[in-house]
Formats: structure tokens, C-alpha cells, sequence
């Protein structure tokens, strides 16, 4: 990309002023100074703000001053463009190394929204643009607009699940620490084609396949489609569960076959876990990143979750990618619908199914409650029998972009994907190992907590693993209307003593 900025003007009050390559100065050649203040008078209070367009730093300047305890990302067109102005304007030389600034090209634009703009930190979010800088480049800011638009609707969307899952995830996981037990290089037959069995209604259709090929193929079912397979007599090698929800312990209602393999999320439901670990089956437990299950982690010295990658949190990702990083090179899915067929979001027999079916009478039929679930968001029809939304749709495209990343083909035939691992990208085993959490060395860790060096900052440091931690409850605290308006350092304080507490109990 050119350079935007080409020279240096100077202003009746005697000041730099960078001008653009169509020889337009970027702020006013009068009286900049002036003109920064009116700029930041009329800016109504944030807790970060995205500037597009540093200029000569007399906006940036007047804005810190009035809001000194914000956030500021500054966007430049290019890393040249911010080495010219660092050179060239002494504002932004000055303004550059303050903790609260950040000046980044625009090529950074969604690493650093994604980064930096954390809701439960930060709950008030203002886009300012510097008026020169936009009108420069104006046909490019229709599109830089879009960009941030994305950026923020999957900001906000982490958000809505973490304010959700927050309490639920931390509870869940300190429930879940004493299942954690010590398994060494649990062989898998990995030879056999993993059979991945979704809860799509085409499951209905496609679940023979297993039954047609049993001797030669390891069976890894989602929880939800565990009990629609043990209805059909199908014993399932191993299950995979992600959902912290307390509804997913009905998946698991009735016999459990002990022989089964579970691979629980560590913050999975703690009932299905506890109850699955009384009936004596394996557990693997799994993060996808969980920043508390990490600190667990970094507190007992080993690694002692498998990680796992559930793409855009689907149940169906997560049993996949298992199977992969357990060394299978051929996978079979079947149920993977993304989408409802024949007016379905389930395959029969599945807890979720039944309980439509258990709401149905002669006023409310099963289609009018399905119907009820469906038209929450709008539907996009596939063919005559299928149709599928936004969120669905991306579930796939999160599952095609995995395959390929992963070094797999993929082909759908039928309803049933079959991933083929390319030669050139061999599959390497990842081991399944886990050791136990150390209780007493957690225990006496976290009394240390109030005093640790990372809880006595007033400021976020999302270096430090004891602070990114609580992240997820502190989004729950901030949805909740009498801690919504409270200072980060309260909310953190209000989540580090929910975590005390829970630990006391083990």
C-alpha cells in the first residue's frame, strides 16, 4: 500500500500538519489545536474508543486529556504511515507510548478489536473517525465500516455466551477437578474409520451405516445422539460432551454402557460427569481454552486437559477434531445436518425430541413447537426438504475451513461427510495422557490469590493467566444490573471470591 501521508505542512499557529498525497491537509491548517477541542467536547464518554485516523495527534491529545482513564485504538492506513507520522509529529511520537494508546496499521484491525475490546472490562464502545482522514479515502471507509460491524457482532456474540455460561463454566469446572484422574497413552484403535454421530435428523436415515460396518469402524457419538444409537443396540466407543448447561445430564438418562470412553469439556454439566465417573466409565477431559482451566493447569504444573477445538462451539466440531488429534486418518460423519430436514432439528429418540414430542396436544402439534424454534431467526431454504439459518450455516463453514486447515478432504454424499486425511499431511497421534489435579497444591495456591501481585493492579493484564481467568464470570457479573456500572477491579474481586469459595468445597 503507498503511503497516505507524503509531507508536512505547517499551520498559522505554527504547528506540523501532515498532508495526504491529494495535497489536502489531515486537520486544520487555521488553528489545529482548536479545532481538536471542539472535536473532543462534542465526543460523548466511552471506556475505549476506535479512532480511525491518528493525524497529527491534536484529536488523539485533546481526547486523552478528557477521558483519561479510556482505552484508545488508533487506526492508520499502513505501518509506513505510522512511521511517518512517529517521525514527523510530535504528538504522536509523544502519544505512542502511553499504556492507553495503541496505534496499529489497518491490516491489524480485527486482531486488535478481538484483543482489546473485551465487554466485560469494557462496557461502553465508541467509533470516532477523524473527518480529513476518512474523506481521503472514502469509498475504502464504506469498507473499513463493514469490517468493524463483523468484528463487533462476533465481539458481542462471545459476549452473549460468556455473560450466559460464565457462573455455570467456573462452577462446573471446580466440580469437575476431582474426576480428573492419571490415564497414560490410552491406546485408540486408530486404524478403523471414526464414525462421528451427530443428532441431525438425517441420523434417522444414516445410523445403519454403522450397523452395516460395526467390525470396522470406532463409533464416537455427541452426547445428544448417545441415546437414539443405544435404542438402535448400538454400543458407542467413546462420547463427547461440551455442554455445561444442566440439561445435557439428560442425555445420559438410563444405562450407561461402562465400557464407553466419555470425553468430557472440563466445564461440562457436573452431574453428567459425576454420574458417568460413578458408573466407572474413563473420562478424558478436555478445554478448548477455557482461561480458567488453563490457570488450573499453570497452578499443578502439568497439562492435564486434551485440547480440543469446537470451531464455532458445536458439540459435532468437538468430536471430530478428538477423532483427528487422536490419529485417525479416515472420519465419517453422520448427522451433521446443519440445517432442519423434513421440518426436524433432531434425529428421534434424542432427549431434546422427546421433549418436543412430550409438549405436544391437540392445540400445540409437534410442528407448531418446532415452528416455535425455527422462526427465532430467519430461514434460508436448501432444497425442497432442508432449510437452515445464519448461525447453522456458519456451523458448516466452520466445519469445511477445520477440514481443510487440518489437512483432510472432505466429501458429502447423502448426508454423510467422509474426510479423508491427504497423504502429504500424515496423521500424528496426539497422546492421550492426563494427570489429576493436585487439590491440597490448588487449596493452598489460592488462599494466596487476594495478595498475588496480578490482584493488586487496577489495571487488566491479559498477559497473565490469573487475571484472564475470571474473564468469562466477570461477563456474567456485568450482565446482571446491580454490578453492571461497577469498576473491572470490583467485578474481579466479586469472581476471584466465587472461586475461593468453590475450592474450599473440594
Amino acid at each position: 500500500m503507498d503511503r497516505l501521508y507524503v509531507s508536512v505542512l505547517t499551520s498559522k499557529t505554527n504547528l506540523p500538519v501532515p498532508q495526504f498525497k491529494s495535497t489536502r491537509p489531515a486537520c486544520s491548517l487555521y488553528n489545529p489545536e482548536r479545532e481538536a477541542l471542539q472535536f473532543a467536547e462534542q465526543t460523548s464518554p466511552a471506556d475505549i474508543f476506535l479512532l480511525l485516523g491518528a493525524g497529527a495527534g491534536y484529536h488523539l491529545k485533546e481526547l486523552s486529556a478528557r477521558f483519561p482513564d479510556a482505552r484508545f485504538l488508533v487506526m492508520e492506513a499502513s505501518e509506513a504511515d505510522i512511521n511517518f507520522l512517529k517521525q514527523t509529529m510530535p504528538e504522536i511520537k509523544r502519544l505512542s507510548v502511553m499504556p492507553n494508546i495503541t496505534i496499529f496499521p489497518e491490516d491489524e484491525l480485527e486482531k486488535m478489536l478481538l484483543q482489546n475490546y473485551l465487554p466485560a472490562l469494557y462496557p461502553s464502545f465508541s467509533v470516532l473517525e477523524l473527518r480529513s482522514w476518512c474523506s481521503e479515502r472514502l469509498e475504502h471507509t464504506v469498507e473499513i465500516r463493514q469490517k468493524i460491524k463483523a468484528v463487533l457482532e462476533k465481539i458481542s456474540c462471545d459476549f452473549a455466551t460468556q455473560s450466559h455460561f460464565g457462573k455455570i463454566w467456573q462452577h462446573n469446572i471446580l466440580k469437575n477437578i476431582p474426576a480428573v484422574k492419571d490415564i497414560k497413552n490410552l491406546p485408540l484403535p486408530v486404524n478403523k474409520t471414526a464414525v462421528i454421530a451427530a443428532a441431525g435428523p438425517s441420523l434417522d436415515e444414516t445410523a445403519d451405516y454403522i450397523c452395516r460396518n460395526r467390525k470396522n469402524v470406532y463409533v464416537i457419538s455427541t452426547d445428544t445422539a448417545y441415546q437414539p444409537l443405544r435404542r438402535r443396540g448400538i454400543f458407542c466407543d467413546a462420547v463427547v460432551s461440551i455442554d455445561g448447561q444442566a440439561v445435557s445430564q439428560n442425555h445420559f438418562a438410563g444405562t450407561i454402557d461402562a465400557e464407553s470412553l466419555f470425553i468430557f469439556d472440563i466445564a461440562a454439566n457436573s452431574q453428567a460427569v459425576r454420574k458417568t465417573a460413578e458408573n466407572g466409565n474413563q473420562i478424558i477431559f478436555s478445554t478448548s481454552g477455557h482461561p480458567l482451566a488453563e490457570l488450573i493447569q499453570h497452578i499443578n504444573g502439568k497439562k492435564s486437559f486434551f485440547p480440543l477445538t469446537s470451531g464455532a462451539g458445536t458439540v459435532t466440531m468437538a468430536a471430530v477434531d478428538f477423532a483427528a488429534k487422536a490419529g485417525f486418518s479416515e472420519i465419517t460423519v453422520l448427522g451433521a445436518d446443519f440445517g432442519y430436514t423434513g421440518g426436524k432439528s433432531y434425529a428421534k429418540g434424542t432427549y431434546l425430541d422427546i421433549l418436543f414430542k412430550a409438549g405436544e396436544n391437540k392445540l400445540r402439534t409437534f410442528e407448531t413447537t418446532f415452528s416455535a424454534l425455527q422462526y427465532r431467526s430467519p430461514l434460508t431454504r436448501i432444497s425442497a426438504k432442508k432449510t437452515t439459518t445464519k448461525l447453522l450455516e456458519s456451523y458448516r463453514i466452520s466445519f469445511e475451513e477445520w477440514a481443510d486447515q487440518n489437512g483432510f478432504t472432505l466429501e458429502n454424499d447423502s448426508e454423510i461427510y467422509t474426510l479423508h486425511k491427504r497423504e502429504k499431511d500424515k496423521a500424528v497421534a496426539m497422546p492421550l495422557n492426563q494427570s489429576s489435579i493436585d487439590i491440597v497444591r490448588l487449596k493452598s495456591v489460592t488462599k494466596e490469590f487476594p495478595a498475588h501481585k496480578d490482584f493488586r493492579t487496577e489495571e487488566y493484564d491479559r498477559s497473565s493467566p490469573f487475571q484472564t481467568a475470571f474473564l468469562p464470570f466477570i461477563a456474567y457479573l456485568r450482565k446482571k444490573e446491580q454490578y453492571s456500572s461497577r469498576p473491572y477491579k470490583a467485578l474481579q474481586n466479586l469472581a476471584l471470591d466465587d472461586f475461593v469459595l468453590y475450592t474450599k468445597l473440594l
